[in-house]
């Protein structure tokens, strides 16, 4: 159970720092759904970031995850807004 709610505020975690970017962005229509769907999404990314920062992973992989989840962070705000890529990054 420990483990799931850890789970869980890291998931919440990332995905409130990405609504706090986007909240006062020009956003797409559906940004409710669209949101919800990039919580699903996150949930992974939160499980393997809380498993290498268990000290599970060196630190090469470490950033090679930390460098997975930019991407997707950088996708997602250029599915929920109206940035274009460059910005998004």
């Amino acid at each position: 159970m420990d483990a799931l709610l850890t789970l869980l505020v890291c998931a919440v975690g990332l995905c409130s720092a990405e609504l706090a970017y986007w909240l006062p962005l020009k956003r797409r229509e559906n940004f409710a759904l669209r949101s919800i769907i990039n919580f699903i999404a996150a949930v992974p990314f939160a499980q393997v970031i809380v498993w290498a920062n268990g000290g599970h992973t060196k630190p090469v992989m470490l950033l090679v995850i930390y460098g997975g989840y930019f991407t997707w962070a950088m996708v997602s705000t250029r599915l929920c807004t109206l940035l274009d890529w460059p910005a998004s990054a």
